[in-house]
């Protein structure tokens, strides 16, 4: 089989499942990229800079990576690239991830836990004309906050004169705030699952809300009874959201978190036991081989910037 790159759509996971398969048995890792401005400029998939290939195959020799990308925009044509470390260059699309109307809270960390939210145009009282049983949106939008930008500056008194020095810096991005409603039982425990996590969460409505795809640090995240009859499963969860950076951090396909590295670093199942590590530790990459500073992931650990 020739050298191929596949992007498949999956509409109902709002992400698109990308296949690289290599001929060359000196093919060892690929760089994932995607471009929405035609190919004009590429930026690098969370876990595909590098993802490492697997392989040989049986029969075929190739080396392949799977990878996902659940961070693209909605309803834009998107392209995609994946290098080689030979270089071989592989293309595919466009393709279009379409939001159908729905919006999407993502957990760039934890892609298993993102949820689909619905956008709600009816009144708060009739919460969507929710049933009591499951429906087939059971978490809708119930509002978007203001947007504050706060100013970034600082004004020191100086002696015998009537104005103050003025030292300022860039305008500070949007701190801001979403509601969510959210009907069943089963759609709470949704909820309290993707907030669980407590770090950053990646929020993408469709582009007629005028709400453009930003990463957020969620502030606390309050759950308020709307029924007064308590038996009543409707919830209303509003949070203080402020936009950050895209976060670096562990996550699928990275050369450090996956189990080609666990299996190099522990040869036996018994190699593994024998640590403190957790189940745990090990689906976050805590149990990897160490990265090259020490430092592990986040902020302040390896990469371009800490991160």
């Amino acid at each position: 089989m020739a050298n191929v790159l596949t992007a498949t759509v999956q509409t109902a996971y709002a992400q698109v499942l990308l296949r690289a398969e290599f001929t060359l048995a000196t093919n060892f890792t690929a760089v994932f990229e995607r471009s929405i401005d035609g190919g004009l400029t590429w930026q690098a998939l969370r876990g595909g800079n590098p993802a490492t290939l697997v392989g040989p195959v049986p029969g075929a020799g190739n080396r392949i990576a799977y990878l996902y990308d659940t961070e693209m925009p909605l309803d834009v044509p998107v392209r995609y690239r994946a290098t080689s470390n030979v270089p071989v260059v592989l293309t595919a699309g466009p393709v279009t991830v379409v939001s159908s109307g729905m919006g999407w809270l993502k957990d760039p960390a934890r892609p298993w836990a993102n949820v689909r939210i619905d956008q709600c145009a009816q009144t708060m009282p009739a919460l969507c004309a929710s049933p009591l049983v499951e429906p087939a949106v059971s978490l809708v939008a119930a509002g978007l906050g203001e947007e504050t930008y706060a100013a970034d500056y600082a004004l020191s008194s100086i002696l015998n004169r009537r104005h103050p020095a003025d030292v300022f810096g860039y305008r500070k991005d949007a701190t801001t705030s979403f509601t969510l409603i959210s009907k069943t039982l089963t759609s709470m425990d949704t909820l309290n699952t993707f907030w669980a996590w407590g770090g950053p969460i990646f929020l993408q409505l469709p582009p007629v809300y005028g709400w453009p795809d930003r990463y957020y640090q969620p502030d606390a995240v309050k759950v308020v009874r709307v029924n007064p009859d308590l038996r009543k499963p409707q919830r209303l969860w509003p949070v203080d959201l402020v936009v950050i950076d895209a976060p670096v951090g562990a996550a699928q396909g990275t050369a450090q978190n996956n189990w080609c590295g666990i299996d190099a670093t522990y040869p036996t199942y018994a190699d593994l036991t024998a640590t403190p590590f957790t189940w745990g530790d090990v689906m976050e990459g805590d149990a990897g081989p160490p990265l090259p500073g020490g430092y592990g992931y986040g902020l302040y650990g390896d990469g371009p910037y800490g991160g």
